[in-house]
């Protein structure tokens, strides 16, 4: 009976047999329901951004999802961000240009532009790394993929080397990673393998 207790004491809104009996057939009911379009009353109780997108399923609780609360939560910034900023899909290798809110700056933002020597996709965590070489002396900056000081993500060319990890370019000479900051997007939306040139 305490152990009962306990558990009612963190689940609120059940009843003490209701966590005590396991009713196997009427939790898979449940849980289907939950996760089908949401209604009416579903968006006036749990608000219009509750909702998660969670494998191809429109679920309002962890449960619904059959996920644990971590990955809901995560998954859910995740979606918040992704409706208000335009990520694009680009992989290490290719040339990236980020433009984000500076209050020190006289416009407002900033524009870095850099080729991508690493990704690290780890939910709302998800970072990556941009390197350019200026006056030859290589600069590097970590971007958060989902902050939300970044106000636009441009692929000014979309390619894909051999390495997923391109900290290699660190030992090369400043030329191999210098990139025109007037660069603008060359509009190819393919994936193509970098070719290195001949000398």
């Amino acid at each position: 009976v305490k152990m009962a207790l306990a558990r009612r004491i963190f689940v609120p809104n059940c009843c003490l047999f209701r966590k005590t009996l396991q009713f196997p057939a009427t939790d898979r009911l449940l849980s289907e329901e939950s996760s089908q379009d949401p209604s009416d009353e579903d968006l006036r109780r749990n608000g219009p951004g509750a909702a998660v997108l969670f494998k191809n399923k429109v679920c309002f609780s962890p449960k619904a999802a059959e996920t644990n609360l971590i990955t809901f939560l995560v998954r859910s910034d995740v979606q918040k961000r992704r409706a208000k900023l335009n990520i694009p899909f680009f992989t290490a290798g290719s040339y990236i240009a980020v433009t984000r809110a500076d209050k020190h700056s006289p416009s407002g933002e900033t524009r870095f532009v850099g080729i991508c020597i690493g990704r690290r996709n780890n939910g709302n965590g998800s970072t990556f790394v941009l390197r350019n070489a200026f006056d030859g002396l290589g600069v590097e900056e970590m971007f958060d993929l989902y902050s939300p000081s970044i106000r636009k993500i441009e692929v000014l060319k979309l390619q894909q080397r051999k390495s997923g990890k391109l900290y290699y370019l660190r030992d090369m000479p400043p030329e191999e990673s210098t990139v025109d900051e007037d660069m603008q997007p060359d509009g190819n939306t393919e994936l193509t393998m970098y070719k290195r040139k001949r000398r």
